[in-house]
């Protein structure tokens, strides 16, 4: 994971949510697949006390489905938010833009200040999330924290690949970017440009050998002010 981990992850869950000692809410989402619709999800920022503020780690989160990367945004979205458009390559040239935006979740948003935690293994869903943060322009309230993301701002293309290993081949299933994606301005996102944080707190090895979270620390003494 490359940050000291707060739990044992759990086999077939794809997010972790508590309530920290100061009152803070955490939640850690490890990927974007099936957290849609789920009503934990929903629970969590419904009981999450606005005066202390919620803590999104996103650090290495692997992407997923977009719909789940909208379904969490949708909390804290207060009207439609257009995060990026992107345009699916066809023979010869690219197809009609398609927009990525958000709605506000119908019922439950939440109000008080957010820290997002990233790092250069958080991909695909989680650039998008990220980029939608950073585009919203509040920084007093919605806030990143951590290393510049992983910047694969696209829509991945599977493609198997034969790989010989003497008598035993194997095949390889490659992720390719299958679409050119622009943020809400119009400008082109760059593969491998990821989106750079408010606030770099870079993770060390001592750090990491102590089991000291300083992405975490940073991120709890900014909501605490």
């Amino acid at each position: 994971f490359g940050f000291p981990m707060r739990y044992a992850p759990q086999a077939g869950t794809t997010f972790h949510a508590e309530t920290l000692l100061n009152g803070v809410g955490y939640l850690h989402v490890r990927s974007f697949m099936g957290i849609e619709g789920v009503a934990a999800i929903s629970q969590f920022f419904s009981a999450a006390n606005p005066q202390k503020g919620i803590v999104l780690d996103l650090r290495s989160n692997t992407g997923g489905y977009l719909t789940d990367m909208q379904a969490l945004l949708s909390f804290l979205v207060s009207q439609s938010t257009v995060i990026a458009s992107c345009e699916e390559k066809v023979p010869g040239t690219f197809g009609t833009p398609t927009r990525v935006d958000v709605a506000p979740h119908p019922s439950v948003r939440f109000s008080g200040k957010v820290a997002v935690l990233t790092n250069r293994r958080t991909k695909s869903g989680g650039d998008f999330f990220a980029l939608a943060i950073k585009q919203k322009g509040e920084p007093n309230r919605l806030r990143l924290f951590g290393a510049p993301t992983a910047g694969a701002l696209s829509i991945p293309l599977p493609m198997s690949v034969s790989v010989p290993f003497g008598a035993h081949p194997d095949t390889w299933t490659v992720l390719a970017p299958a679409a050119r994606c622009r943020n809400n301005q119009g400008a082109l996102l760059s593969p491998g440009d990821g989106v750079v944080p408010d606030e770099q707190v870079p993770q060390t090895l001592a750090s990491l050998s102590s089991g000291t979270d300083i992405v975490l620390e940073r991120a709890l003494t900014w909501l605490a002010q």
